[in-house]
């Protein structure tokens, strides 16, 4: 929560989880305007505007969707002052950290675990994205995702040995950090085949936090990509 609004945040009444929102509570709030994320919120949106209340959805998986969005509150929260200023910060922050970067980037493997399954995120992701940024290898790349326009590729273990990536990048949507740090561990342990992989003989394991990488980090995007830069190459950024 944003320290300068905690209190009057936590004061607004709570209308269900990010994925599954109660549409009766929304419509007891009855807003003006629903703002909405394409994907898990689009039924939602789409529910909300056939009962005449607009529903605007936004597509919020990449550096420039933050860009673009920040530029469209500000119009419509009129204050494009702001909202300039905030990206021009946003931008000479990104421009500070790829201007670091070395000539020869290294090759990465991004996991997605859950509660119930392990997969490997393509480039339509967020940690996907932000590899991008930093000119990292992301061997999933060209891979089928599992559904038509999916973030995720099957886990094939066998394949990520034969490619050896530098770095294992690990993202999650499961109860906490920690929790993907413990299947994670197990999972290796479980699968002799990872042994081969340099990253996991090396320990070069990188846990990217659920609030810029599961989570859409907006104004703060840049936050996630200085924290994977730090991940990947500690000697040029910092280590975590």
């Amino acid at each position: 929560v944003e320290e300068a609004y905690r209190e009057e945040i936590l004061a607004l009444p709570s209308i269900g989880a990010v994925y599954n929102p109660n549409i009766e509570k929304i419509m007891e709030v009855d807003p003006e305007m629903t703002i909405a994320q394409v994907g898990i919120q689009t039924s939602m949106a789409n529910a909300m505007n056939k009962m005449g209340k607009p529903a605007m959805l936004f597509q919020m998986r990449s550096y420039d969707d933050v860009i673009d969005h920040i530029r469209v509150f500000g119009k419509l929260l009129e204050n494009e002052a702001e909202s300039e200023a905030i990206i021009t910060d946003m931008e000479a922050k990104k421009k500070a950290i790829v201007d670091q970067l070395p000539d020869t980037p290294k090759s990465v493997v991004i996991m997605y675990v859950t509660s119930s399954s392990l997969a490997v995120k393509l480039d339509n992701s967020i940690a996907g994205d932000v590899a991008g940024i930093l000119g990292l290898k992301n061997i999933a790349s060209g891979l089928p995702p599992d559904t038509l326009g999916s973030e995720t590729t099957p886990l094939d273990v066998e394949y990520i040995a034969d490619q050896n990536p530098d770095v294992i990048l690990v993202t999650s949507m499961i109860s906490s950090n920690e929790d993907a740090k413990r299947v994670m561990t197990e999972e290796f342990g479980n699968n002799p085949v990872w042994q081969t992989v340099r990253a996991v003989q090396d320990g070069d394991v990188v846990y990217l936090p659920q609030e810029y990488f599961l989570y859409n980090a907006g104004h703060k995007y840049v936050s996630g990509i200085e924290y994977m830069a730090k991940g990947v190459y500690p000697g040029i950024y910092g280590a975590l």
